[in-house]
């Protein structure tokens, strides 16, 4: 079994996994790089589609029954395992409602959310203050509720027929507390579980080197030059998160590669 093989089945297994994706340039159109990726291990892989094709085929995602951190992209949540959201997408989401929409909700849900990551750091949320955390959150969506209503729908009658239309459109904010009224769960689920993290930090990290290739290089010149990118930056990473030594595994895997893997999967 090689690197990639053992990697995929390593985070099919995991607890928890990290997802995300970017932008990439091969031959100059427009592609996506896809990370999946834990504490110990790291997948990267390039794709022409940011969807469910390019997730699928990466070949955990189908098959995981853990924890997946990501950042809302639908797509996701089509798989079936259990969901939880960056919350620094989510504050970003909420400053951009509270200040360019003027929305007070916006404001307390996203002061409640950052006193909550703040408790939980200090090692301060007991079950009293989850409680109240999750009180305030209710109290916030009925605020919400009130000072950003669903859009106003009137009645139109024409040669006997009654037809229904939307007269304004939703905003922002009103698909934002949707979203935080419907998957109040998956939001909150950092409070009940010490192994999930507040953000996505991890995978946005583990996408980044790819970043600052695109910026020096423009773009790969091909798929395959992407996909052995790709395969190279994934085991380096892995190799650095497990705290050995990289010249020494890139000297490995064209000497004594199955020594490498031992140490790596166990």
């Amino acid at each position: 079994m090689n690197f990639d093989q053992k990697v995929k089945e390593a985070l099919t297994n995991s607890k928890l996994d990290h997802s995300d994706e970017t932008y990439i340039n091969i031959a100059g159109k427009s592609n996506y790089l896809h990370v999946l990726s834990n504490e110990v291990y790291t997948l990267l892989y390039p794709h022409e589609k940011r969807g469910r094709d390019a997730m699928s085929e990466m070949g955990v995602l189908p098959n995981f029954t853990g924890i997946l951190m990501h950042d809302f992209f639908k797509p996701y949540l089509k798989y079936d395992c259990t969901h939880v959201f960056c919350g620094s997408h989510l504050i970003r989401e909420l400053i951009f409602s509270e200040e360019q929409e003027d929305q007070l909700w916006s404001r307390k849900m996203r002061q409640l959310l950052q006193a909550a990551n703040y408790l939980r750091n200090k090692k301060k949320l007991s079950r009293d203050k989850i409680n109240q955390i999750e009180a305030w959150y209710s109290k916030i969506i009925l605020m919400g509720n009130e000072t950003c209503p669903p859009p106003m729908v009137t009645e139109s009658k024409r040669k006997g027929r009654v037809s229904l239309f939307k007269k304004t459109q939703k905003s922002k904010s009103r698909c934002l507390l949707e979203r935080f009224k419907e998957y109040r769960n998956h939001i909150l689920k950092f409070l009940y579980n010490p192994i999930i993290p507040f953000t996505n930090n991890l995978g946005e990290r583990d996408l980044r080197m790819a970043k600052v290739h695109q910026k020096i290089s423009g773009c790969f010149r091909s798929m395959a030059g992407a996909r052995t990118y790709a395969r190279i930056r994934s085991y380096i990473s892995t190799l650095k998160k497990q705290r050995l030594n990289v010249m020494d595994g890139i000297t490995d895997a064209f000497t004594s590669f199955e020594a490498t893997l031992n140490q790596l999967f166990g």
